[in-house]
């Protein structure tokens, strides 16, 4: 069972991926809960400190993700095979764009880019650099062992993650994540991961 504090950091998540940060009161926290405010700042000593937690709680677990692909991609002794190619997507897909707490936290992010420097420096940090600097890497690696036809991993990077990014934009991050929107999100991406390799020389990749 859910402590007292867990609860007040997913409901407030919750709130702050629909509303946006300033559009959730403490009140509004409170009252999903069922707690009262004293209660609340027992946990927390602010609003602002429910945030803190949920980003801080959001980057490690990005960073141990990428830190697990990038382990992944250092271990390669040999040509890369249809299960690493595997992994590495269904590891981003599954595990962090259509994870719901990583995807609560990537709207309330997306939102508040406009208002907020800092947590529009995270979101450029988590969505687009580094995800496109590991791309540019595991793709700079398939043109060394002669997987891919020679391009700069950067061109190849934003080739294979620009569709990825639209169709997570549409199925994703717009309403409420749901089965539907996963699997027609799952559709899309891994049609486009097949014809991606297919249409640069390898047929490495053969989804079931």
């Amino acid at each position: 069972m859910a402590s007292t504090k867990e609860k007040i950091t997913a409901t407030a998540l919750a709130l702050f991926a629909q509303r946006g940060y300033d559009g959730v009161s403490v009140r509004d926290i409170c009252k999903q809960v069922g707690i009262k405010e004293s209660s609340l700042y027992y946990h927390f000593p602010s609003k602002q400190a429910i945030l803190t937690t949920l980003l801080s709680h959001f980057e490690n677990r990005a960073a141990e993700g990428m830190a697990q692909l990038e382990q992944a991609l250092g271990d390669q002794q040999g040509p890369w095979g249809q299960v690493s190619y595997r992994m590495v997507c269904q590891a981003f897909f599954e595990g962090y764009l259509m994870d719901p707490f990583c995807n609560q936290v990537l709207r309330l992010l997306q939102m508040e880019q406009f208002h907020n420097p800092d947590l529009g420096e995270i979101y450029e940090r988590w969505m687009f650099r580094v995800p496109l600097a590991f791309q540019g890497r595991m793709f700079t690696a398939l043109v060394d062992l002669g997987l891919l036809h020679p391009a700069t991993g950067e061109d190849l990077a934003v080739a294979f993650y620009g569709p990825i990014h639209l169709f997570a934009q549409r199925w994703l991050f717009r309403g409420p994540l749901s089965e539907e929107g996963k699997e027609a999100f799952r559709q899309a991406a891994y049609r486009h991961v097949q014809r991606f390799f297919q249409e640069r020389g390898t047929d490495a990749w053969h989804p079931s």
